[in-house]
């Protein structure tokens, strides 16, 4: 398996990953039990003892640093982060199930109004906090190195180049052997931030030939789909001749 960043397309398909965050005008005392505390790094402390939240998967080691410094800054406060993709943190926090949720995208014009319900008339605060790159992997049996351009990509992301030979494929890699193999397009199952931002990528650099929009839910209308970034990259290792993107 050959995981490939696309040099040239590296800084198109990186994506500013956001944090919706709780409410604007919220006070989060309600929630009691409240430290008075405060860290070294002059960190307030004030507000809930537990706090949870949930979404962006690509952000999910990001979380895991902010918990521990949260939790060394503010003993005896926890905060819970469950990393099941963009949608599910939005919706999450739209429904009132948890106090802020990680989204790669910004939010919708419906989920702002949805969020400025849950909020009681306050907007919910968009606060980045993560940038990472999306990277295209790809499981070709003796190919090692592969250049695909954003028109090509679209093509195989919506079903227009369906094996690994095409002319397309194999005019921009001259001196590689490109087998007959079945392209295999694996996607995000689940609603993703990380689907959104490739497929504003590929709407932007395709020169019109990608022609789906873009979106948390993927809109190629081919291919298999796994859930989180976990299930498509199990699912690259497993399955000869396909292709996905990824959080890098």
């Amino acid at each position: 398996m050959k995981l490939n960043r696309f040099g040239a397309a590296l800084g198109v398909l990186a994506s500013s990953a956001l944090v919706l965050s709780g409410c604007g005008s919220d006070n989060n005392a309600s929630g009691g039990g409240a430290s008075s505390g405060q860290s070294s790094g002059n960190v307030s402390c004030g507000g809930k003892k537990t706090l949870k939240a949930s979404g962006s998967t690509a952000q999910a080691n990001a979380m895991t640093r902010f918990v521990k410094a949260f939790e060394q800054a503010c003993p005896g406060q926890t905060l819970n982060y469950t990393g099941n993709g963009s949608g599910a943190g939005i919706s999450e926090f739209n429904g009132n199930q948890t106090d802020f949720g990680g989204s790669d995208s910004p939010l919708s014009q419906a989920e702002a109004g949805a969020a400025q319900q849950r909020c009681g008339g306050a907007p919910a605060w968009n606060l980045p906090v993560v940038f990472g790159p999306i990277a295209v992997t790809y499981n070709i049996n003796g190919v090692t190195s592969l250049n695909l351009d954003g028109p090509t990509l679209a093509k195989i992301f919506n079903g227009a180049i369906t094996t690994w030979n095409d002319p397309a494929i194999q005019g921009i890699n001259a001196g590689t052997n490109l087998p007959a193999t079945p392209i295999h397009v694996v996607f995000r199952s689940d609603e993703s931030g990380t689907t959104d931002n490739f497929q504003r990528y590929l709407d932007a650099a395709s020169d019109g030939a990608w022609g789906k929009g873009a979106g948390k839910a993927f809109k190629g209308g081919i291919g298999e789909g796994a859930k989180g970034n976990d299930g498509t990259s199990a699912a690259i290792k497993n399955t000869e001749g396909s292709i996905t993107y990824n959080e890098w």
